[in-house]
C-alpha cells in the first residue's frame, strides 16, 4: 500500500464515523491504482435496493464532499476503512472511488459487496484508466521534463 494511505484512513474514518452507531461495521477498501499520478481521491459508498425493491440508491458517503481528499499522496494503492451504521449490516452497497489529478478524472472503479454485521470487510477496487474523447485512455506516465 502507499504511504499516504494511513492519512487518508484517518481522515476518512473520522469523518464517516461522526455519527457511527458502531464501529465494528465497515468496509476497509483497498484502492488499487498501480502507478498512476494523481493529486485527489474521492471515494463514494451508495446503499443499493433490492431488485423487487421501488427504492432509490441511497447515498451513505458522498464523494463530492465526506469522501473527497485532496493529496500529495505516495504512487501507489491507497487503503481507506469506512465505518457504516449497523442499519446496512446485510445489505448491498456500492464501494466507488475516482482519481483526479489536476481537477481531470484519470481512474475510476467501484465494486459491490454485502456488508456484513460487526465485521469490517476487505473490499477491492480496481480503478481503470479514464477514457478521453477519442475512446483513448489518458498517458498515466509522469511527463519527463
Amino acid at each position: 500500500m502507499g504511504r499516504g494511505w494511513a492519512a487518508v484512513s484517518a481522515a476518512v474514518a473520522a469523518m464517516v464515523c461522526a455519527g457511527c452507531g458502531s464501529a465494528s461495521t465497515g468496509v476497509d477498501v483497498h484502492a488499487h491504482m498501480a502507478a498512476m499520478p494523481f493529486d485527489e481521491l474521492r471515494f463514494g459508498v451508495v446503499l443499493v435496493p433490492p431488485p423487487e425493491s421501488s427504492q432509490l440508491a441511497r447515498t451513505i458517503v458522498d464523494p463530492e464532499t465526506r469522501g473527497r481528499f485532496q493529496g500529495p499522496f505516495t504512487l501507489g494503492d491507497q487503503d481507506v476503512v469506512i465505518y457504516l451504521k449497523e442499519d446496512v449490516a446485510d445489505q448491498m452497497i456500492n464501494c466507488g472511488t475516482v482519481a483526479l489529478l489536476q481537477g481531470a478524472i484519470v481512474a475510476s472503479g467501484a465494486t459491490e459487496v454485502v456488508v456484513q454485521p460487526e465485521t469490517i470487510i476487505d473490499v477491492d477496487v480496481y480503478l481503470s484508466p479514464a477514457a478521453t474523447q477519442d475512446g483513448s485512455g489518458p498517458s498515466l506516465l509522469p511527463s519527463s521534463p
